[in-house]
């Protein structure tokens, strides 16, 4: 039977958005939505959710509300509540501390992001998948606990390999990464013992190596799942362990798509939802909503990497320029691209004046246009 989840709070279809992205992380979940709280417990008896998902506030209904209504119900007393709030954390630690003590279970700010929303989901759960690295420079295990910690999961670092390997015979972890050099014992020997040992053979090895290239082909003929060059390139090292321990999530395609989120407010424009195929296509997370205003909504509740306002009558184009330059001084690192059916030179130097970092002309090349928002990203990437 599949464990349920309730997403509570829905302004402009962001609950669906949500509990789609959360769907292709948890497929051994089943996410409802509900826009009311009673809504939500004329079916918490039947669906009994293992957590609810909340906004702070939304139409017609407050997350506080909420938790004082389950907390009344001993049926529904333990089911844990993440809220979503407005404010970023950082700037109001006292709120969210507050949240806690009255009984939430966590709390993440808006825009969300789906890795902290994952990893927040896999902590109250108990679903945290450990990883165990070995390498006896102290500082690389430190660096990867971090990247681990972020990705959603436990890490245990250690810096010998007998010790290491005895830890792995009593706590068996989802995966191992190990360099190749150590006072006590390379890891191409470790690799073998964990595969000779019955408690241990199944569990997969990362073999990490500053000649990578040479220990290849004797990693995996021992039974390594991968072996990366070090220094890490954190992105191989992401890439690799999501393959490994969460194979049913799509993988990532490149460092500049991976994990990039575009809004496009042209749902009602005939090249708007047929570009977003396209972009899907090249490895992008796409929404398309109908209305510059829609796009301001979203984007005070999810992060996005760029925008793609239009300048279509039917958006209100005779004003787009001045709500660009509202929009640039509001985001001042967002990416946005226009696209306009209006190829005056004169426009797109405005447009870029005002802050745009390109623009495109429709109707436009498929290939052409792609290949501008791949430079866009590429350049917003390096500069921060």
């Amino acid at each position: 039977m599949l464990k349920v989840i309730a997403i509570l709070g829905d302004v402009n279809g962001l609950a669906p958005l949500l509990a789609e992205e959360l769907e292709e992380v948890f497929p051994d979940f089943k996410f409802y939505c509900y826009k009311r709280i009673p809504d939500l417990f004329l079916d918490i008896h039947s669906r009994m959710p293992c957590l609810i998902i909340t906004d702070i506030k939304s139409r017609g209904m407050d997350g506080c509300e909420l938790l004082r209504a389950l907390r009344a119900k001993p049926a529904h007393d333990q089911i844990p509540v993440l809220v979503l709030i407005d404010y970023p954390i950082e700037f109001n630690k006292e709120y969210a501390a507050r949240l806690l003590k009255i009984g939430f279970a966590g709390v993440l700010e808006k825009p969300y992001d789906i890795d902290a929303v994952c990893a927040a989901i896999k902590k109250l759960l108990n679903m945290k998948k450990t990883i165990l690295v070995l390498d006896d420079v102290n500082i690389y295990g430190e660096l990867l606990q971090i990247e681990f910690q972020d990705m959603g999961y436990e890490t245990h670092s250690l810096q010998l390999k007998l010790p290491g390997y005895h830890w792995t015979v009593a706590n068996h972890p989802a995966l191992i990464i190990t360099d190749i050099l150590s006072p006590d014992m390379d890891g191409l020997t470790f690799l073998k013992l964990i595969r000779a040992t019955d408690e241990t053979k199944d569990i997969p090895v990362i073999i990490v190596s500053g000649a990578a290239d040479k220990n290849r082909e004797q990693a995996l003929a021992l039974g390594a799942s991968g072996v990366i060059q070090k220094p890490y390139d954190l992105f191989e090292i992401r890439k690799t362990v999501k393959r490994i321990l969460d194979p049913n999530v799509e993988p990532l395609q490149s460092r500049a798509k991976a994990n990039k989120r575009i809004i496009i407010a042209a749902k009602f424009i005939g090249w708007g939802p047929s570009f977003a195929v396209d972009l899907k296509k090249h490895g992008y997370d796409v929404t398309v909503v109908e209305s510059f205003d829609t796009m301001q909504d979203y984007l005070t509740r999810i992060r996005y990497d760029l925008v793609i306002p239009t300048n279509d009558d039917t958006l209100k184009g005779d004003h787009l320029p001045e709500r660009i330059t509202e929009l640039r001084l509001k985001y001042p690192k967002l990416a946005i691209v226009v696209m306009s059916d209006c190829a005056d030179m004169k426009i797109a130097i405005d447009y870029l004046k005002r802050g745009v970092d390109d623009s495109i002309s429709v109707p436009f090349g498929s290939e052409n246009a792609i290949e501008t928002i791949d430079r866009v990203l590429q350049s917003k990437s390096a500069s921060t």
